[in-house]
């Protein structure tokens, strides 16, 4: 009897710390959505690989961030495919979505680098698209053209805070898509700039994106 009552009175006990054991391992998985606008304030994107091109979000909303700004750096990997007009590139810092109403909420993120913990699947393709009528074929150069980025975002942990602290954040992927203001390349200085810039002025490029996917939390840090 005595054993009995030692039993039913550890139990209460046994069951609280069994579900605290339990849920600790949950996650919980939800939908992410960012758009934004902003621009390479420098002027130009390099054609030259390993040189870094800043780019920042002046205005931007996504789910569990809100209304936000954010800055990085991408840098191309290897020479443009000019044939083509692609090019491959990734981020040579971890962008970082920074909340307007509370700073300290942080989501940085690695894009198009396939190596680490959290890989992107492939690096990070940019592609050039005339929007001349009537283009020459022959001398591409020529026209003004519309740039498509396409990358996988992947958190970096160890730079994220508040509510995407690595205490509460565990994994994530998301696909942004970003559309340059019309540009000319510049094959002479090997840069592609603004089509209303000059060579004294540059203007910086600006840009808009939309991304979307899902980031996983430790529960119940989700919808928190």
């Amino acid at each position: 009897m005595k054993t009995m009552k030692m039993f039913l009175s550890a139990l209460p006990l046994a069951i609280v710390f069994s579900l605290v054991v339990a849920t600790s391992s949950f996650a919980q998985t939800i939908p992410f959505l960012v758009v934004g606008s902003g621009n390479a304030p420098g002027g130009f994107i390099p054609l030259a690989p390993e040189i870094p091109m800043d780019h920042n979000t002046e205005n931007g909303w996504a789910i569990k961030l809100g209304d936000h700004t954010g800055d990085g750096a991408l840098q191309l990997v290897a020479p443009p495919d000019l044939a083509n007009l692609t090019a491959q590139f990734s981020s040579i810092r971890p962008y970082r979505f920074v909340s307007s109403a509370n700073p300290t909420d942080v989501l940085a993120c690695n894009y198009g680098i396939t190596t680490g913990s959290l890989p992107a699947a492939s690096l990070g393709q940019a592609t050039f698209y005339s929007i001349d009528d009537g283009a020459d074929p022959s001398t591409p150069f020529d026209d003004t053209f519309i740039a498509r980025f396409v990358a996988e975002f992947r958190p970096a942990l160890e730079e994220c805070s508040g509510k995407f602290d690595p205490s509460r954040l565990k994994n994530g992927s998301f696909t942004m898509y970003a559309f340059t203001a019309p540009v000319k390349i510049d094959a002479v200085n090997g840069i592609v700039v603004d089509v209303n810039s000059t060579p004294e002025n540059l203007i910086p490029i600006s840009y808009s994106w939309f991304g979307f996917g899902t980031l996983k939390f430790k529960w119940p840090f989700g919808w928190l």
